[in-house]
């Protein structure tokens, strides 16, 4: 078996977003991220799994078949099995990997801390409540602002969105939009830059100013951020 590469820990489409070289880089990432990335994985292996019996079972009923008469159709048929062979040892090669990946998730997520924000892509469609206090950053001054979610709405299949009221406007947020945060993860993100850095470049094909608010979070906590933190923008 080939060397794992300790990056295929991270499923797509969030490989180009987090990376990691380590053991304790997968440990790091937190219990809730890491159990994302396992269901991921768990969804796929069971879409192998499959791929590999209707190849087995190919495999077997040419395997079964009589020889032909004709040898050159019979040497054209011993190709076919070869071929069917060949793609076997890579399904299973495949399937075998995604295992290998899951146990190392698993056995990160026996210490991994479970207080970490998981990352915004990765929130459920019930993240936020209605009534809930929560924080946001509005790129256009760099502040933090107190909010209070008024409601939630799935405007769009599978797009639900936030309505929260900050300065007396109610204003519509999705769901994934990292300056929306939790009271507990803006909390969190203040006193652990490491983790926020991780955290902002963790997001998916969204665009909310990542530099704009690592050096709102810097400016406001000098103490607890330096200027390797602040990363490129969108």
């Amino acid at each position: 078996m080939n060397m794992l590469n300790l990056n295929e820990v991270i499923p797509p489409p969030f490989e180009d977003c987090v990376k990691v070289k380590s053991q304790e880089d997968i440990v790091f990432l937190g219990f809730e991220n890491l159990s994302y990335f396992q269901s991921r994985w768990k969804h796929r292996q069971k879409i192998e799994l499959k791929e590999l019996a209707k190849l087995k079972n190919e495999l077997a009923k040419l395997e079964e078949t009589p020889a032909l008469p004709n040898e050159e159709l019979q040497r054209m048929f011993d190709e076919r099995i070869e071929n069917i062979k060949n793609k076997v040892a890579e399904q299973q090669a495949e399937v075998d990997r995604i295992e290998e990946i899951i146990n190392l998730i698993s056995a990160a997520m026996l210490i991994a801390a479970k207080s970490k924000p998981i990352f915004p892509s990765l929130r459920k469609n019930d993240y936020f409540e209605e009534g809930e206090f929560v924080v946001f950053f509005d790129s256009s001054d760099g502040k933090f602002y107190n909010a209070v979610v008024v409601a939630t709405a799935n405007v769009q299949l599978n797009h639900p969105m936030v309505v929260y009221v900050r300065n007396g406007r109610a204003l519509p947020c999705g769901k994934h939009y990292p300056p929306l945060m939790k009271t507990a993860e803006f909390e969190y993100l203040l006193t652990h830059p490491n983790y926020l850095k991780v955290w902002i470049k963790g997001v998916k094909g969204i665009k909310f100013g990542k530099k704009a608010m690592l050096e709102a979070f810097a400016d406001k906590y000098k103490d607890c951020f330096g200027n390797d933190y602040v990363g490129d923008d969108d």
